[in-house]
């Protein structure tokens, strides 16, 4: 999936970042709880993707928070990272920005939190606190503005144990 140079800045950014929360966005889902003959997903290159995780775990990389799409919905999820990572990393799908939602797409997954398939919606990130106080919220909102889903992460439940 990733050619040398890229994991190499990929790896040196995440390794020398300073910021409480490092979000790994990416058009594709990182997860492979997707609709049948989907392959444009980390899960179709699971090796990378597990390496990845290790390399968080194994550099102690504290608030790793992915974001991704490409699949006409809205999902959360909780990769079952405790053993790579040293905690579990979320994965925040947000790609309904239309009107298309894929019912299909509503794949199992056990790290699986929410689903929706409500069009027309959007991520809104934000940060509270600080220094180890620090939290993330993710929000997911409808086109007029409305929440229909709300989950706060603190920098704790995001640091390896």
């Amino acid at each position: 999936l990733l050619v040398k140079d890229q994991w190499n800045w990929l790896l040196t950014g995440l390794k020398e970042s300073s910021a409480r929360f490092k979000i790994l966005a990416c058009g594709m889902v990182w997860n492979k709880a997707v609709r049948p003959g989907k392959k444009d997903q980390w899960g179709t290159y699971e090796h990378e993707r597990e390496a990845l995780f290790k390399f968080i775990g194994d550099q102690s990389i504290s608030g790793v928070i992915l974001v991704s799409g490409d699949v006409h919905r809205t999902r959360v999820m909780s990769h079952l990272t405790d053993a790579t990572a040293g905690y579990r990393i979320p994965e925040l799908t947000t790609s309904p920005i239309h009107e298309g939602i894929i019912a299909n797409s509503n794949q199992p997954h056990p790290g699986l939190v929410f689903d929706s398939g409500t069009p027309n919606s959007f991520l809104l990130l934000t940060r509270t606190g600080s220094g180890p106080q620090a939290a993330l919220t993710a929000q997911f909102l409808t086109k007029a503005g409305k929440t229909f889903f709300k989950r706060s992460y603190s920098l704790r439940e995001l640091t390896k144990n």
